[in-house]
Protein backbone atom coordinates (compact mmCIF):
# COMPACT_ATOMS: atom_id res chain seq x y z
CA UNK A 1 0.00 0.00 0.00
CA UNK A 2 1.44 3.62 -1.22
CA UNK A 3 1.02 6.46 0.93
CA UNK A 4 0.39 9.56 -0.87
CA UNK A 5 0.08 13.27 0.28
CA UNK A 6 -2.50 15.07 -2.06
CA UNK A 7 -2.37 18.77 -2.30
CA UNK A 8 -4.37 19.84 0.53
CA UNK A 9 -1.90 18.05 3.00
CA UNK A 10 -4.29 15.13 3.11
CA UNK A 11 -2.55 11.57 3.41
CA UNK A 12 -4.44 9.01 2.17
CA UNK A 13 -3.01 4.84 1.67
CA UNK A 14 -3.94 3.55 -1.54
CA UNK A 15 -3.19 0.12 -3.32
CA UNK A 16 -2.11 1.63 -6.51
CA UNK A 17 1.74 1.45 -8.13
CA UNK A 18 2.76 5.37 -7.28
CA UNK A 19 5.05 5.28 -11.07
CA UNK A 20 1.54 5.85 -12.58
CA UNK A 21 0.81 9.08 -11.43
CA UNK A 22 2.91 12.13 -11.28
CA UNK A 23 4.50 12.34 -7.78
CA UNK A 24 7.59 13.25 -6.16
CA UNK A 25 8.83 10.97 -3.37
CA UNK A 26 10.27 11.32 -0.33
CA UNK A 27 11.40 9.38 2.90
CA UNK A 28 10.28 10.26 6.54
CA UNK A 29 12.28 10.22 9.05
CA UNK A 30 11.42 6.36 9.91
CA UNK A 31 12.46 5.72 6.05
CA UNK A 32 8.82 5.17 5.05
CA UNK A 33 7.93 6.13 1.59
CA UNK A 34 5.38 9.29 0.87
CA UNK A 35 4.46 10.21 -2.52
CA UNK A 36 3.67 13.54 -2.57
CA UNK A 37 1.03 14.27 -5.65
CA UNK A 38 2.45 17.03 -7.93
CA UNK A 39 -0.91 17.24 -9.76
CA UNK A 40 -4.69 17.84 -10.05
CA UNK A 41 -4.81 15.08 -12.43
CA UNK A 42 -2.71 13.13 -10.61
CA UNK A 43 -4.59 13.56 -7.37
CA UNK A 44 -7.94 13.09 -9.31
CA UNK A 45 -6.34 9.70 -10.77
CA UNK A 46 -5.50 8.75 -7.34
CA UNK A 47 -8.24 8.92 -6.00
CA UNK A 48 -10.72 7.59 -8.52
CA UNK A 49 -7.87 3.89 -8.56
CA UNK A 50 -10.07 3.44 -5.07
CA UNK A 51 -11.96 0.55 -5.42
CA UNK A 52 -15.42 1.68 -3.80
CA UNK A 53 -17.42 -1.38 -4.36
CA UNK A 54 -14.84 -2.85 -2.19
CA UNK A 55 -15.14 -0.27 0.66
CA UNK A 56 -19.05 -0.51 0.47
CA UNK A 57 -18.78 -4.41 0.45
CA UNK A 58 -16.38 -3.99 3.88
CA UNK A 59 -19.37 -1.66 5.33
CA UNK A 60 -22.22 -4.50 5.20
CA UNK A 61 -19.95 -6.55 6.71
CA UNK A 62 -21.57 -6.44 10.27
CA UNK A 63 -18.70 -8.29 12.12
CA UNK A 64 -16.60 -5.64 11.68
CA UNK A 65 -18.79 -3.20 13.46
CA UNK A 66 -19.63 -5.47 15.83
CA UNK A 67 -15.96 -5.90 17.01
CA UNK A 68 -15.11 -2.32 17.25
CA UNK A 69 -14.42 -0.88 20.48
CA UNK A 70 -15.78 2.20 21.52
CA UNK A 71 -13.78 4.45 23.54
Amino acid sequence: MAQYLLRDGTQVTVSSDPTSFDVLTYQTMSGEAVHAVLTMKAERDILRSVDLGRLVALSDDLSVFNSAVVA
